[in-house]
């Protein structure tokens, strides 16, 4: 494997995940949320828990979401819902 070849196309389906969670994020709002919530034992805390977090952080949060779990995955649909 090349790290010239493989290091774009990685980035590349980063930023494509990212927008599509945030265009889904955009037109489904919480639903999308709940859904992402639903393997927690405590869907309605994680909803909480996670919005929470990303609105006491706002613009920040978006910074650092990539490099802790959990919040990874929450990021882009709470930048919109």
């Amino acid at each position: 494997m090349r790290l010239v070849i493989a290091l774009p196309v990685a980035l590349l389906a980063t930023l494509v995940a990212d927008t599509l969670l945030f265009l889904a994020g955009r037109y489904s709002g919480w639903s999308l949320l709940a859904v992402l919530c639903g393997l927690s034992l405590s869907p309605e805390g994680c909803i909480v828990r996670s919005a929470k977090w990303f609105y006491q952080r706002g613009r920040l949060a978006l910074l650092f979401a990539k490099f802790i779990p959990g919040v990874n995955t929450m990021a882009p649909p709470l930048a919109e819902a």
